[in-house]
């Protein structure tokens, strides 16, 4: 077991730095020991520059300042990165500081509380000839001047909604240069994330930023659950959760993922199976979401219209939907929706957000 070693004697600062770390760490479920030393030779004998101090993996940072609260932060992220969040979701946040994902990020930070989810913002920067101030710029120092940007504005964004409460994680954020689509696909897909959680707009011939066109794009190649925002969401809790439903394994098979990530307002399900098919058996999936939440909160509705987002909206509209969920598969009608432009008229025209899981 990995152990995270508090330097100090009891005092207010010690105090609110050992409290932290322990809700960090259980936080995250992390197998961790927590170990206290308070014996003055000890800390001569490891050179401590000041008190408190805390050692992790051979490194040990200490309290140089008065600012308890960053240096708080700064210890829980420093332990949580290390440990890739340990049991907590992992929600990546692109950002390109249009209203849309601004947005989007405040409903991620709000829906994070309720899933236990540690919030990653992400800027993509792809310098254009427009952007550049020839020939006062050199191609680094543009690059330099960006990320120097987006850190202060994850700076900026942890002191207005972070604060002085050193039970919330601080958001970190995480820079990098390419084509939008390109970059976070590769991020939508790899081990540091659960969840993406990406704003969407409609494209006009001025727009100038990526959110709108990337969005849908990622929905076609995601691998894991991605969670699209319309413009003006905000996160009040899913307590009417419309399922689209079609393929029984598969609908099985998320019905646990969705579970996960919707549980914590204990909301009413509606799996619903649009079509006039007469072939859908509900009961296995009915059963099977029983097993998870109350019998009387799960719902199977026929729609016998073909999927549009005229129809889902509709529905949404008269049983109060908050959220609308939908599985990809590879061969299915739902597949052929998401290679249309259903997608994006669901995305863009909706003002309730939808998840898709796999």
């Amino acid at each position: 077991m990995n152990q995270v070693i508090l330097y100090g004697t009891p005092s207010s600062p010690y105090e609110i730095i050992k409290n932290s770390l322990k809700h960090a760490i259980n936080k995250a479920n992390l197998k961790i020991e927590l170990k206290e030393i308070q014996d003055i030779s000890v800390f001569i004998d490891n050179k401590l520059e000041n008190i408190p101090a805390v050692q992790y993996q051979n490194e040990i940072k200490n309290l140089k300042s008065k600012d308890v609260t960053s240096f708080v932060h700064e210890l829980n992220q420093w332990i949580l990165l290390n440990e890739n969040y340990g049991d907590m979701i992992k929600l990546n946040v692109p950002i390109d500081y249009s209203d849309t994902s601004v947005n989007a990020l405040a409903f991620a930070k709000s829906y994070s509380k309720d899933i236990n989810g540690a919030i990653k913002m992400i800027h993509v920067f792809h310098p254009m000839i427009n952007s550049i101030d020839f020939p006062d710029l050199s191609y680094d120092n543009i690059i330099t001047e960006e990320k120097i940007t987006f850190e202060n504005h994850v700076s900026e964004i942890n002191k207005i909604w972070i604060g002085e409460t050193n039970d919330d994680m601080s958001i970190v954020g995480e820079f990098k240069v390419g084509l939008a689509g390109d970059v976070l696909k590769e991020i939508a897909n790899s081990t540091e994330n659960d969840l993406m959680a990406i704003g969407t707009k409609k494209e006009n011939r001025n727009q100038k930023k990526w959110l709108g066109s990337v969005s849908t794009d990622i929905i076609k190649t995601s691998e894991k659950a991605l969670l699209i925002i319309p413009p003006k969401a905000s996160y009040k809790g899913f307590k009417n959760i419309l399922v689209c439903t079609n393929n029984t394994d598969l609908d099985i098979k998320v019905s646990t993922q969705i579970h996960a990530l919707t549980k914590s307002n204990n909301p009413q399900i509606h799996l619903v199976h649009f079509g006039d098919s007469t072939e859908y058996d509900p009961t296995p999936l009915l059963n099977q979401w029983r097993t998870l939440q109350e019998s009387d909160s799960v719902h199977f509705n026929q729609v016998n219209h073909s999927p549009d987002h005229i129809t889902l909206n509709n529905y949404c509209q008269q049983n109060k939907i908050d959220l609308v969920v939908a599985a990809k598969e590879k061969k299915s009608f739902l597949q052929d929706l998401f290679q249309s432009s259903f997608t994006k008229e669901l995305a863009i025209n909706t003002s309730i957000p939808f998840l898709v899981v796999k």
